[in-house]
């Protein structure tokens, strides 16, 4: 898996070339700098086009001074404008800047620049905040970027887009949008969340040395090779128990498609026996899969004592349980902390989590066996915060949510972050079209699948959440994003595993 770090860890592999492996700081702010370059120099290829760096005061912008010199030694038309005073620098940027004014580099302040320094550039180079950004830009930046971000001129950004926090992706007021992003030595997880995917464009990573990184990562990415190790193979005389016997509850008479859509997936996803206990209303809509053994569940179409009683009865001999896709309200707390107490392996997700959430005494039958699945909102109602808490601090609520809860969490977005508590997974499968009901119930469906065939929980959240995004791409790529639905997700397994 590739591995991405927070601010504190690249600080510590940082320290750990100089102090131990003998790079001089000055020299690995020339190498970082040697990989926008060149890429700056793919982009300015032709005569005549001009760039602007502009100049941040700590080592993001001795990086960017570093890149002006480079591109002026080159021969380009290159101009640096510093947004800071020259006394703030310290360290490699002050060399650097000592060395950009003996080469004779154009270097303006936002004093001394035209009244649009943006005026008849080709590229600007943003080296503005780096990973040690503390706190959001100040109306003036906030203007300049909001200006750099409407100009339609190709921005690369150095190491991160200004403005983005390195650690939890959360923009910090104003914020550069990048075509392209060089990202030196380590991925920076912040860059792999939701916000920090959009602003950065186009992620490109440039090693400032040949030492491999020892530091222990914030996050692991999950990727097609990881996911291919932990499924199973089929051997010859493998029979339909070899895969699993998957319970799934779900479906009311209010949301019936739940149900089914979950559970097609738990077969295509490759659950050897599948029963499906829905509400007696919701089984005539499984009518055209009879691989699926649907078993009528009470005879008042929602989860009342009766229909939650009937599904404990289907308990024993199976190897995994799921829980939570459109059961609405479930209403007896006893009979529902008895399925949760079950011993099995147990995915919960929808009405399952906010059942959970409207009563936290019954958070104390969870454990390590099992797999939430919350969108943002459902995880705010687990942890009690407001939405936009959670989604300011994607990787770190999924690990908060996983330590609570004492659970594997999969907190589902653009990027999925799956953790235990202690460990954190990132994956970035998928396209918008999974922005559509169903989605969530089809994930459960994959997730049960995996558990059934003997995934521990947490491979089976994070090879869900990619089995789920690659056949959503795949699908994407037949259909376009706004024709795909659920089921094509589905349909498109068979190209995915």
């Amino acid at each position: 898996m590739k591995a991405t770090f927070n601010a504190e860890q690249m600080h510590a592999v940082d320290r750990n070339l100089i102090e131990n492996h003998g790079f001089p700081g000055i020299e690995l702010m020339e190498n970082a700098a040697a990989g926008v370059t060149a890429e700056a120099i793919r982009i300015l290829s032709g005569n005549g086009k001009q760039c602007l760096v502009l100049i941040g005061p700590g080592n993001n912008g001795g990086d960017g001074l570093a890149v002006l010199r480079q591109l002026t030694a080159r021969g380009f038309c290159a101009e640096g404008l510093l947004l800071f005073p020259p006394e703030k620098f310290r360290g490699d940027a002050l060399t650097e800047y000592e060395r950009a004014t003996r080469s004779g580099c154009a270097l303006f302040s936002v004093r001394d620049a035209c009244p649009d320094p943006l005026e008849g550039k080709d590229l600007i180079v943003d080296a503005v905040f780096g990973t040690g950004l503390k706190r959001p830009a100040d109306d003036a930046l906030s203007s300049l970027f909001a200006r750099v971000n409407a100009s339609g001129i190709p921005v690369i950004s150095v190491d991160l887009p200004s403005g983005l926090d390195s650690d939890s992706g959360e923009v910090r007021g104003a914020c550069i949008r990048a075509d392209i992003t060089v990202t030196f030595q380590e991925y920076k997880t912040g860059l792999m969340t939701d916000n920090g995917r959009v602003h950065a464009g186009k992620i490109l990573l440039h090693p400032i040395s040949g030492i491999p990184t020892t530091e222990k990562p914030d996050a692991l990415w999950v990727g097609e090779e990881d996911v291919r190790r932990c499924l199973p193979g089929r051997k010859l005389n493998a029979h339909k128990g070899s895969s699993g016997r998957g319970l799934l509850l779900a479906g009311s008479s209010r949301y019936p498609g739940a149900a089914k859509l979950s559970a097609v997936a738990a077969l295509r996803a490759g659950t050897g026996l599948l029963t499906a206990g829905v509400p007696a209303p919701v089984r005539p809509g499984f009518s055209d899969t009879p691989e699926i053994m649907t078993v009528p569940l009470g005879m008042s179409g929602v989860w009342d004592t009766e229909t939650l009683n009937d599904a404990a009865a289907l308990l024993p001999g199976k190897t995994a349980l799921a829980m939570g896709p459109g059961m609405g309200e479930i209403a007896d707390r006893e009979a529902f902390s008895a399925l949760l107490s079950c011993g099995l392996p147990t995915v919960l997700d929808a009405d399952a989590l906010n059942r959970i959430a409207s009563e936290p005494g019954l958070m104390r039958y969870l454990g390590k066996k099992h797999v939430l699945t919350p969108h943002p909102a459902e995880a705010a109602r687990l942890l009690h915060v407001a939405p936009q808490e959670i989604l300011r601090d994607m990787p770190g609520s999924a690990k908060r949510l996983a330590r609570e809860l004492n659970a594997v969490v999969l907190l589902k977005g653009a990027t999925s972050w799956i953790s235990d508590g202690d460990r954190l997974y990132l994956n970035t499968s998928g396209n918008p079209g999974l922005g559509k009901g169903g989605s969530g119930d089809t994930l459960t469906g994959i997730v049960l699948a995996l558990l059934c065939q003997g995934l521990e929980p947490l491979q089976a959240a994070y090879c869900g959440a990619y089995l789920l995004g690659a056949a959503a791409d795949k699908a994407m790529s037949i259909l376009g994003e706004r024709m795909l639905i659920a089921k094509d997700v589905t349909d498109a397994f068979a190209y995915v595993l």
